[in-house]
């Protein structure tokens, strides 16, 4: 690889180290006026900080919602400071969802009906983004740039990293996540498959924070946290993973 595309990946690269480690805009705020609501850097209000248990929870096993992408090199480049290698774990690319509990994962996307993947999940939304990303802009998965290429969504990327967009989202797409030793969705009929829509979904089991509450790693094979009056917070999420394989529609 060039000294200029090393250069290139690493900058594509930075702002995106931060997931876990930085302060986000809403975090930046006054703690008080965050509780009550906030304007996120988009211009959307958003009616409170949503907790860690939000940020946190599983994505469902099969969920609809639209389709976005990566710039050029930014989800391999992240894919690479995670160590997740795409031959290794036998995916065709990464993609980004919303929690950071997801990532590590595969995952298939159903595009105008036609199966895609597996993918590795490499990324993830900031806490103080996901509101504004599920519910206003109503997404479900974000994609490397070469899958966008395939769709037919950019044009290739020049060697300055500009491309054009003929397509700036996919809607309706369908996201099967293995969270479990689940079957591959082209095995499934067509007829059985109830995807929930993620918007609403997230809507129904969302909660906001009650107090400040900093950003969870892991320890002792638990989520660990501490509140502002400095409080330990141990849950283990894999309790909330969904292992369903598919959401029967006829009861």
């Amino acid at each position: 690889m060039s000294k200029k595309r090393i250069i290139e990946r690493l900058l594509l690269l930075l702002p995106l180290l931060f997931v876990f480690f930085s302060v986000d805009n809403a975090e930046a705020k006054d703690w008080q006026s965050i509780y009550n609501g906030y304007t996120d850097h988009w211009g959307n209000f958003v009616p409170g900080y949503i907790d860690n248990d939000t940020w946190m929870t599983p994505a469902p096993t099969y969920m609809t919602g639209n389709l976005v992408f990566y710039g050029p090199y930014a989800m391999d480049a992240t894919a690479e400071y995670r160590e997740i290698d795409y031959e290794e774990k036998g995916c065709i690319g990464g993609i980004s969802l919303m929690s950071p509990i997801d990532i590590g994962k595969k995952a298939w996307i159903e595009v105008d009906g036609s199966w895609h993947g597996p993918f590795c999940v490499v990324d993830c939304a900031r806490r103080g983004d996901m509101y504004s990303i599920i519910v206003y802009r109503d997404e479900v998965v974000e994609v490397n740039f070469d899958f966008a290429l395939e769709l037919g969504m950019v044009s290739p990327a020049k060697e300055n990293g500009s491309y054009e967009v003929y397509e700036w989202r996919k809607n309706d797409v369908i996201v099967y996540v293995q969270n479990c030793n689940g079957g591959y969705p082209n095995k499934l009929s067509q007829r059985y498959r109830n995807p929930v829509d993620y918007s609403d979904w997230f809507l129904e089991n969302l909660s906001f924070a009650l107090f400040e509450e900093n950003v969870p790693y892991p320890r002792d094979g638990y989520m660990y946290w501490q509140t502002a009056n400095r409080e330990d917070v141990f849950v283990d999420f894999r309790k909330f993973v969904p292992c369903e394989i598919v959401r029967f529609k006829d009861g």
